[in-house]
């Protein structure tokens, strides 16, 4: 199953043709979900993300943290809730996948 959405128009950086971004995602072995884009011109492929069942459950994590921050009434309340978000973040950070991935 391929999911799309649309961004801003970007520069292909092989054809020099300018396109409107639709990130798709790729299912790989595993449980890895790769999000990338490619130019409509010549076919080149950017890679955006490369996550596995563990980040996407971190980055769950890691909405729920920052909207739980943004409800906070009180400062020590921010500043606790902040601590618990920065570490999610350290943690995702630490997690994601450094991919250079080829889509065919």
């Amino acid at each position: 199953m391929v999911v799309s959405y649309e961004m801003n128009d970007v520069l292909c950086e092989k054809c020099r043709t300018y396109y409107a971004v639709e990130v798709r995602e790729k299912k790989e072995a595993k449980g890895i979900v790769i999000q990338f884009f490619s130019c409509p011109n010549c076919g080149n492929a950017n890679v955006v993300s490369a996550t596995n069942k563990t980040i996407r459950q971190k980055l769950r994590e890691l909405r729920k943290a920052r909207s739980f921050y943004e409800q906070a009434t009180t400062h020590r309340s921010a500043q606790r809730r902040f601590e618990k978000y920065t570490q999610l973040h350290e943690s995702v950070k630490r997690l994601m996948l450094r991919s250079e991935t080829k889509i065919e």
